[in-house]
């Protein structure tokens, strides 16, 4: 059992993983504003460059529509590997929403950087946590190598907010932890929760549950050397404010602006508007003045600056105007950059895999005692080529000759989320008409033969 003094040693650690605290404040500040973006949360910062009175404040988000376009390792769910297929069953069995949280964690982390992925037990199942917001402690032997880590799991929207609990693990302890937020002061720590599940606060797994993937793998300079998707943030607020100073002007260019001009007029017996028949003093003077129409200029400011953020995360100058009809192949040159980065991509997500895979295993030992082995493989599949439809018929037809493929196939492709399974396709395609050949009789291939012949003759 773990004593007093033990206790104070596992406090010791989580303090010194506090590394300087204006450094990781500023940090997760920028996170935090990565993540509005991300969200569409954009109006506070917009409103500090620029507010027009009763005009609604411009949110594009350009930033999710680049970073879900620029995000394609997991658009097709990778298919996941063990030699042993009861392992196999076992592992799947333990699953929940693995594919989708996969795919949540790459677009993070193009998002952000650095991006730590915690798997957990949960209710009987494995599920898969993505924190943005979190400390680190490094081996004093290897600063590259993270020996413990610690992250906020309260909600800041709780009443009680001066009290914040995080979670800490190391490959020999885990426990629940408050730190005083008093006056906004940085992680204080006060005490370790009592767990009554585990008094002794001992990792089960004896190994850290979660590993951090990087945008671009792990720093040569500091482990967390990395940043948010700056350029695409500012971009962001540059195209937000800009658009909000349009609306600006769409309105003033309708309505106009009106002003009063004389001596001694008094404003509170002056009656103007559409609806009122005016009353003014004998010497004043009503007048409307529209400002210059720069609608123009600003559509071709924001245009310009979509067009080079666009360039800069290899898409097409025009990705922002929407797709037009063209041919398979105009469209693959096109997207070529995009495709050659998905594969230094697929590269860092398999070595993601391999560790999520390590950590799989020993979270089911410890929780189901069951062993899903150690062998395990990832199979990014190929995107499949952009083709037109007159492309695709020609691609159908060869594959077919070279035994590629045959109809059952390409029927299945036309609605695959309906026809998983090949029995069923075939069952489906019989009823209208369609012969197996697998089923065929001496007849039927004889009648075939004799199709072919007449065919080519």
């Amino acid at each position: 059992m773990i004593v007093n003094s033990d206790l104070g040693k596992l406090l010791l650690e989580s303090v010194k993983i506090s590394f300087d605290k204006k450094t990781i404040i500023d940090w997760f500040k920028d996170r935090r504003i990565a993540l509005d973006y991300f969200n569409g949360n954009t109006k506070e910062y917009t409103d500090r460059y620029v507010k027009v009175d009763n005009t609604p404040t411009a949110n594009f988000n350009i930033t999710k529509r680049i970073i879900d376009r620029i995000s394609l390792v997991y658009m097709t769910p990778p298919i996941r590997m063990i030699d042993d297929e009861n392992a196999a069953d076992i592992y799947k069995k333990y699953w929940r929403g693995l594919d989708g949280k996969m795919q949540r964690s790459e677009k993070l982390t193009n998002l952000l950087d650095a991006v730590l992925n915690i798997r957990v037990w949960r209710n009987g199942k494995i599920e898969t946590d993505l924190i943005w917001q979190y400390e680190l402690l490094f081996s004093r032997f290897n600063p590259m190598e993270v020996i413990a880590f610690t992250y906020p799991i309260s909600s800041r929207s709780q009443p009680n907010n001066d009290k914040q609990v995080w979670s800490y693990w190391d490959k020999d302890h885990t426990y629940l932890y408050e730190r005083d937020t008093i006056g906004g002061k940085h992680g204080i720590v006060t005490k370790i929760l009592k767990d009554d599940k585990n008094p002794d606060h001992i990792n089960p797994y004896k190994m850290l549950p979660g590993w951090i993937s990087f945008r671009d793998g792990i720093p040569e300079r500091r482990f967390l050397d990395v940043d948010i998707v700056r350029d695409m943030i500012q971009t962001n607020l540059a195209m937000n404010v800009m658009e909000t100073s349009k609306y600006g002007n769409v309105i003033l260019q309708s309505f106009g602006r009106e002003y009063i001009s004389g001596t001694n007029v008094d404003l509170s017996k002056v009656q103007t508007g559409p609806n009122l028949t005016g009353v003014l003093p004998a010497d004043a003077n009503v007048q409307m003045v529209n400002p210059p129409n720069t609608v123009e200029a600003i559509e071709a400011a924001i245009k310009g600056g979509m067009q080079r953020l666009s360039l800069t995360y290899h898409l097409p100058g025009d990705f922002f105007e929407g797709t037009t009809a063209e041919s398979g192949t105009a469209k693959r040159l096109r997207q070529q950059e995009l495709t050659d980065d998905r594969i230094s991509d697929i590269a860092r997500k398999r070595e993601d895999e391999h560790k999520a895979f390590e950590i799989d295993r020993a979270i089911i030992l410890a929780q189901a005692e069951k062993d899903i082995g150690e062998k395990f493989a990832v199979d990014f599949q190929e995107e499949k080529a952009i083709l037109s439809p007159d492309e695709k018929i020609k691609q159908d037809e060869h594959d077919m000759k070279l035994f590629i493929k045959d109809e059952v196939d390409i029927f299945m492709e036309r609605d695959p989320d309906k026809f998983k399974d090949r029995a069923a396709a075939i069952a489906y395609m019989e009823i209208r008409g369609y012969r197996d050949p697998a089923k065929a009789t001496p007849a039927d291939r004889f009648a075939a033969a004799l199709n072919d012949s007449d065919a080519n003759a």
